[in-house]
């Protein structure tokens, strides 16, 4: 049930080198039970095949799109990177 899940958001300051240094911040989204012993991401990401997805991938932030309040078992989530634009999960 998704009243025993924690969605934690987590974020930190980053520099990208580019022709010219951009600070930004890269966020992540995590869920955990009510202990904070089991940590996974929420949305499994598709292998990349390039340095350059292997970046955006790890830029990419999935967000809660609904937490479906009337659904005891789950949320949808929105990813820009996964095929699946929203998912729902428990």
């Amino acid at each position: 049930m998704k009243e025993d899940v924690l969605a934690v958001s987590l974020w930190q300051p980053i520099d990208i080198h580019g022709t010219q240094t951009t600070r930004t911040f890269i966020g992540k989204l995590f869920l955990t039970d009510l202990e904070g012993k089991n940590w996974r991401e929420p949305l499994p990401l598709p292998h990349a095949k390039s340095d350059i997805e292997e970046a955006e991938q790890a830029l990419t932030n999935p967000e809660v799109l609904d937490p479906l309040v009337n659904d005891p078992d789950n949320i949808l989530l929105v990813s820009q990177i996964s095929k699946n634009q929203a998912t729902s999960i428990g």
